[in-house]
């Protein structure tokens, strides 16, 4: 869309200060309804937060686009930083360093290989047209949040086993 690199940052910057705010407010959640409820919620606000951006085109605003990575980036939140302390939580104090290093080193390579694959999708389809593949894209983040969503549905609630 030509913007400036300035503009594109002040676009995302809203985005990152929900996210942050939102993990902290995710964390005391996580003690009252658990992890199961918020990685349900996160997940079906990041699928609808991105269905706007399919309908994306040289005349949208940046405020809508910045309204819906806030939303994104809230329900982002809402699924990681709940279901990261859920994971741990299974583990014995004296194996919680290792899962942390091998939780945050999963999380980079998944998000990795996901960031590949959908640059993938939207370039194949980007041979017709530019906002096709933009489009494609979204689509694909849309799926990736209903299968959180579905797998979030699929949790049992755990049992404190720190010991």
């Amino acid at each position: 869309m030509h913007y400036t690199a300035l503009t594109s940052a002040l676009v995302l910057l809203p985005g990152a200060l929900a996210s942050g705010l939102t993990s902290l407010i995710a964390g005391h959640l996580y003690d009252h309804v658990g992890g199961k409820i918020l990685g349900i919620i996160g997940s079906l606000v990041v699928s609808v937060s991105m269905v706007p951006f399919l309908f994306l085109n040289v005349h949208s605003s940046l405020i809508m686009m910045a309204t819906c990575l806030i939303f994104k980036m809230i329900g982002n939140s809402l699924v990681m930083t709940p279901l990261t302390t859920e994971a741990l939580n299974v583990l014995p104090d004296k194996l919680l360093k290792h899962g942390s290093a091998m939780l945050n080193t999963l999380r980079q390579v998944g998000g990795s290989i996901g960031t590949g694959l959908l640059l993938a999708v939207q370039s194949f389809f980007s041979t017709h047209s530019a906002f096709i593949g933009a489009r494609a894209f979204f689509i694909g983040i849309i799926v990736i949040g209903l299968v959180r969503f579905l797998l979030a549905l699929a949790l049992r609630p755990i049992a404190q086993t720190n010991n």
